[in-house]
């Protein structure tokens, strides 16, 4: 949809290979890029490549799973990605997700529920949380929500999540979520919060975290474009 600025349909699926199986207490991130350009009208070859990411502590790794390339117009061309199987570093203290707006996440007026908006940027933010603490972290707090602009059905949901303060146990983490428009591309800074979260062992007890890096993360830091999924 971001390539065509129009809506799309899928035409047809092949070529589906996995490399490996996402399993329970693994974080799933699935990435599409247009890697067959056709002439207007004609269908377009798209790939998706999606990597099992494991949360428990230690394991920093991201792998490469399923592969599916299928006709369909979508976005721009990607950058080369590892072999299937492959194992890589997953981002660390950081997630980005993409989510669209249908008519069930809308109210009476056509505009995304807060609740809907809010569960997104919990989900982005405690993945960000796991990603530092490196295992099992627990929702704590949230705090300073702000919504700016709507989010309309038919919208995309850009949210950019970071941590941005960690205590012993605790992490406060940063969530900017844009709205985006597909036809035109532009994206536009809806709505900003911060929550906290608690790592906790296999006790249920809260644990020691690492510090975040030196000159990492403030809570005052202005949004990153660059950042946006």
């Amino acid at each position: 949809m971001r390539r065509a600025r129009r809506s799309v349909l899928i035409a047809d699926h092949s070529k589906w290979g996995h490399a490996g199986f996402a399993t329970l207490a693994a974080l799933g991130d699935v990435r599409a890029w247009v890697t067959d350009h056709a002439p207007p009208g004609a269908r377009e070859v798209f790939e998706a490549r999606a990597w099992r990411s494991s949360r428990h502590a230690g394991r920093a790794e991201a792998r490469l799973a399923p592969l599916h390339s299928g006709a369909m117009n979508d976005q721009d061309s990607a950058a080369p990605s590892p072999p299937p199987g492959e194992t890589t570093p997953a981002p660390r203290s950081r997630a980005r997700m993409l989510e669209l707006v249908f008519p069930k996440d809308t109210n009476y007026l056509g505009t995304a529920f807060g609740g809907f908006v809010l569960s997104l940027m919990d989900k982005a933010a405690s993945v960000a949380a796991v990603r530092h603490a490196g295992g099992a972290v627990v929702t704590a707090r949230m705090d300073g929500v702000d919504f700016h602009v709507p989010i309309r059905v038919g919208d995309a949901v850009a949210l950019d999540a970071r941590v941005v303060r960690v205590g012993r146990s605790s992490m406060r983490v940063r969530v900017d979520v844009y709205r985006e428009h597909m036809a035109s591309g532009e994206q536009q800074l809806a709505t900003t919060g911060f929550f906290v979260f608690v790592a906790v062992g296999e006790d249920g007890k809260p644990r020691p975290v690492r510090p975040l890096a030196e000159g990492q993360g403030t809570d005052g830091e202005e949004p990153d474009p660059e950042a946006r999924p």
